[in-house]
């Protein structure tokens, strides 16, 4: 994350003690990329005030932004449009949270990213190390709204991952209302291709659960799309006369499955379980990168798991 400090916060010396404070926090263990417009500030002397090491790192990160050009997120002012200086302090002292369903569960899919993917988490591992990024549990997708509520939404830091609960793939947006009071409060989101988390769990890893389970034999048939939107722990959890009358949708979805292998799957693999949200979660800690890829190549955006990592990093 690119942060702009205006200019006119140095061209008197009455911020210098919040400046002091601010430069602090940005440059501690290189915390916070940030670019000071250092060639339009009059009041030269005011550098005189901070530390040189302070001093080298404004003058390299304006360096590095003239030569890269990025695109800066937060600028800090003392216009309405941005951050007061006082906000800034808070925000960026604030750790960042990737808000998550269940944070207990659904962390080990991201964890999983986070190992898999190393050159595109570095900076999530880094902040994650230094204990300025947590998993928050939001309580489920219906209870992310009143959790953000109680939050001063201009200086907590998030990003909000949940599953799309899709049952099969041109279902319409379940997640319109989380969607647009994440947009209207500038909220960064992402809301996963695939039905849920356990979705993206790469097929050899759920095949090796039982390799004498009918089950999971009947799962490992289904097609690509099919393994995205089914329902891994409750499965159908009807029969296919009834599914065909109340979800004639999802009926059409699974039509080529065959009677036995729909019998088979009627009540997911939750008999494989003691505690399947809790089992099957931590069943990626042995996923690979290679297997995240192949259960992502066909579906619309095969480049998702990296987008979600890029989407976190630019935040911090």
């Amino acid at each position: 994350m690119w942060i702009r400090i205006d200019c006119s916060l140095f061209e008197t010396n009455q911020h210098i003690n919040s400046l002091r404070q601010l430069l602090q926090i940005m440059t501690y263990k290189s915390k916070f990329n940030f670019f000071i417009d250092i060639g339009a500030i009059k009041n030269e002397s005011i550098f005189d005030l901070f530390y040189p090491e302070i001093n080298e790192i404004i003058s390299h990160n304006y360096s590095l932004f003239i030569s890269s050009s990025p695109t800066c997120n937060i600028t800090i002012s003392e216009n309405q449009s941005g951050l007061s200086i006082e906000e800034a302090i808070i925000f960026l002292s604030n750790k960042f949270y990737i808000i998550l369903e269940n944070s207990t569960y659904d962390a080990h899919f991201l964890q999983a990213l986070l190992r898999e993917f190393k050159s595109k988490s570095k900076k999530i591992n880094n902040h994650k190390e230094n204990g300025w990024l947590d998993f928050q549990m939001g309580g489920g997708a219906e209870n992310i709204i009143p959790f953000l509520n109680g939050k001063d939404l201009k200086t907590y830091r998030c990003f909000v991952l949940v599953d799309s609960d899709k049952e099969f793939p041109l279902e319409s947006n379940k997640k319109t209302v989380l969607e647009n009071f994440c947009i209207t409060n500038n909220i960064p989101y992402h809301i996963l291709e695939k039905r849920e988390m356990e979705n993206y769990m790469p097929s050899d890893i759920v095949e090796n659960i039982n390799l004498l389970s009918q089950s999971i034999k009947s799962y490992i048939l289904l097609n690509s799309a099919q393994k995205d939107f089914f329902d891994l722990e409750n499965g159908y959890a009807m029969s296919r006369p009834n599914l065909e009358i109340r979800k004639k949708l999802v009926h059409t979805f699974y039509s080529d499955v065959s009677d036995p292998n729909y019998d088979n799957l009627r009540n997911g693999l939750k008999s494989e379980f003691q505690n399947f949200k809790k089992e099957f979660s931590e069943l990626f800690i042995s996923a690979t990168q290679e297997g995240l890829l192949q259960r992502t190549a066909e579906q619309n955006n095969p480049n998702e798991l990296r987008d979600i990592l890029q989407k976190i990093t630019i935040q911090l």
